[in-house]
């Protein structure tokens, strides 16, 4: 299940091959859902959403979808200050 945006210039041979190797990642590490976006030069070429946002309410991921961070903002946040430190 998949909400999709496709810029022309994206063939679909391309974009088959995205779909084939995120359904193979999400199943080896049990990724219940993502959003992509893949731009080049100011150009959004392929944007799209990919199992669930929420699965508890079966609410499917899409190109719209806004996710929750939650704590994971403090690792990167300490990281650059280390990297600033240093």
């Amino acid at each position: 299940m998949s909400h999709r945006q496709t810029h022309p210039s994206v063939s679909s041979s391309l974009e088959h091959a995205v779909d084939k190797y995120l359904a193979e990642s999400m199943a080896t590490d049990q990724i219940p859902g993502l959003s992509l976006a893949v731009s080049h030069a100011g150009s959004l070429l392929l944007s799209k959403g990919y199992g669930w946002a929420n699965v508890e309410l079966r609410v499917p991921a899409t190109d719209e979808t806004v996710y929750e961070i939650a704590s994971i903002t403090k690792l990167f946040t300490a990281t650059a200050i280390m990297m600033l430190a240093e």
